[in-house]
């Protein structure tokens, strides 16, 4: 049997996923207005799949409204909040990018390569009143190298999707027991302070980690003799420097008496 699916984010390739699952008739996308890339309106004019556009909690549930109640509704990257008590009687699942129960909240990417985590999860699992909190469908795990960074294991996880719908699909269709997911950290949205280096303080796997964390997003903050730079990417070396700043291409930073840092993808914000 095949069912009606709404996707509910900005990820085009999660998009095409559900195109391409027999089970699931994609027939429309509810993305925010301010986020729909160019990736996802390519996608809906190849696919013919219409993109409905939302500025407000209320308009949101209005689109709900214009499904019938067996619709299947899949969520990931959307940064809104869906108003489930008024739309309990919808069928509603959430792609999380951890391994729930743990890293609940925003940017559980971030939080788990800062906490140098080797293996980092994605899941999904039924919406329900509080942010992921509602049981767990499907999770699984891959592994997190140290040359790999934020936008790399991020496209890891996405690679996952399918595996995850076809779960989503069986239980739909009564096969497959639901894992509870009521206890876990919440983390914080991340701040301007999260992503700086301390040179001072931060511990070298904090510093690198911090940095990679940032390689989908507008880079780690580090400030040098005044001057703020961007970093998407660093190394350790015992290369010695008399002091910081950029040779030969390089952005060089003094850390330890006997380490530098260097980076080669960088930029100086004016």
């Amino acid at each position: 049997m095949t069912m009606q699916c709404v996707y509910i984010g900005n990820l085009a390739k999660v998009a095409e996923y559900i195109c391409f699952k027999d089970r699931l008739n994609l027939c429309s996308i509810i993305c925010e207005n301010d986020r729909v890339t160019d990736e996802l309106l390519t996608f809906s004019l190849l696919r013919n799949v219409p993109i409905l556009k939302v500025d407000n909690e209320h308009l949101i549930e209005d689109y709900f409204n214009r499904f019938s109640e067996d619709t299947v509704f899949i969520m990931c990257s959307y940064g809104r909040r869906v108003p489930v008590e008024r739309c309990s009687h919808y069928k509603i699942y959430n792609i999380h990018y951890a391994a729930l129960p743990a890293y609940k909240g925003r940017h559980p990417s971030y939080w788990a390569t800062v906490n140098n985590e080797k293996q980092l999860g994605v899941s999904i699992h039924i919406v329900n009143e509080k942010f992921d909190e509602g049981d767990i469908v499907a999770q699984t795990l891959v592994p997190y190298y140290f040359w790999e960074n934020e936008k790399d294991i991020f496209e890891k996880l996405t690679n996952q999707v399918p595996n995850l719908l076809d779960t989503l699909i069986n239980y739909l269709q009564g096969q497959g027991i639901l894992i509870k997911n009521n206890s876990g950290t919440y983390y914080a949205p991340v701040t301007l302070e999260d992503i700086t280096l301390n040179l001072e303080q931060d511990e070298p796997a904090l510093l690198f980690n911090k940095v990679r964390s940032q390689s989908r997003a507008n880079g780690a903050v580090v400030v040098i003799d005044k001057k703020k730079y961007r970093l998407f990417d660093i190394c350790f070396t015992e290369q010695q420097v008399d002091c910081s700043g950029i040779k030969d291409g390089k952005l060089y930073i003094r850390y330890k008496p006997d380490i530098s840092i260097y980076s080669t993808k960088y930029k100086e914000e004016i």
